[in-house]
């Protein structure tokens, strides 16, 4: 009897371990798929270019990440790299900017989600600095980071400090950074300062 419990036991443990093993791998998929539709649509919407941007979310103490390289318009699972916060490579070729994404994570326990990318009009304000118009949906602090090296852990540093503040980030003659508890979050705020800031540049022209 004692025997046929044991192994009743093993087979449940065993059951269950597959069960959780299969949910680990749905969650895994999960995140990639998302992670590339956000991809394919930021290239839509023209918010990057080329091989520019990446984007990153965040599960427990792991990180998937958009590869060095990648082209959004034409991204796979095969794009998507996955570090710990420490930047132990564990999958892939990380982005060259990974630095700057744990550097985030390690500062904003909220936050889930991180969108780099290089929108036309952000950039522009990034060099003149235009005042940015106040709207309803802007419901969230911006702040600007001086030029520093792409890549580097001098920007890495420096955008992790104002990101304890600020959820939309904009790097001098370089590009937004934009935070969110999911991606869908971080993309809404990229939208909005691309929004905003293509406005800021009306403004300053016009004579009202």
């Amino acid at each position: 009897m004692d025997i046929l419990f044991f192994k009743y036991c093993n087979l449940k443990n065993r059951h269950l371990l597959l069960k959780l093993k299969n949910f680990k791998n749905i969650y895994h998929i999960k995140m990639v798929r998302d992670l590339i539709r956000i991809c394919k649509k930021l290239r839509a919407f023209g918010f990057v270019e080329a091989t520019s941007g990446n984007i990153s979310m965040r599960k427990g103490s792991k990180v998937y990440i958009t590869t060095a390289g990648s082209d959004f318009g034409e991204i796979s699972k095969k794009d998507i790299a996955l570090v710990d916060l420490n930047g132990k490579q564990i999958k892939g070729k990380p982005s060259s900017e990974t630095r700057m994404h744990l550097e985030i994570y390690k500062v904003r326990d909220d936050c889930n989600a991180i969108i780099h990318t290089h929108p036309l009009f952000v950039i522009l304000n990034s060099f003149k600095k235009y005042p940015l118009p106040i709207l309803p949906e802007a419901n969230f602090e911006w702040c600007y980071v001086k030029y520093l090296k792409p890549g580097s852990l001098e920007l890495a540093k420096e955008v992790s400090k104002k990101a304890k503040r600020c959820d939309a980030i904009i790097l001098e003659r370089h590009g937004l950074v934009c935070l969110g508890r999911n991606l869908k979050e971080a993309f809404y705020k990229t939208e909005i300062m691309e929004k905003i800031s293509k406005l800021g540049f009306l403004l300053s022209l016009s004579s009202f």
